[in-house]
């Protein structure tokens, strides 16, 4: 049995994702997830008739998105993330919080 196909939205940073620069403050991170929530909430798939393996993409990638909103409109967070993203970790680590 073969691997799977290794998943392209896993090696996304929330930066990528949201098509927005590292500099860019919570103001252009709304704006730029404003963009990305038109072009990929499944609702608008939903309503489309997608079908449920698309609509189910589309929440995958929508959540990504709202967690890279959540994490880069808070500076605390946006800060240690930048840390963690330098250490090769494209996800936001909640427990290194602490």
């Amino acid at each position: 049995m073969a691997d799977a196909e290794p998943d392209p939205l896993e090696a996304l940073d929330y930066y990528s994702l949201l098509s927005i620069e590292a500099s860019a403050g919570p103001d252009d991170v709304r704006r730029a997830f404003h963009r990305f929530a038109a072009k990929y909430h499944p609702d608008r798939f939903l309503s489309a008739g997608a079908s449920a393996s698309k609509i189910e993409r589309a929440n995958q990638i929508y959540r990504r998105g709202a967690e890279a909103y959540k994490v880069l409109t808070d500076a605390r967070r946006k800060k240690l993330y930048d840390v963690q993203l330098s250490q090769g970790k494209v996800r936001f680590d909640a427990t290194a919080e602490a």
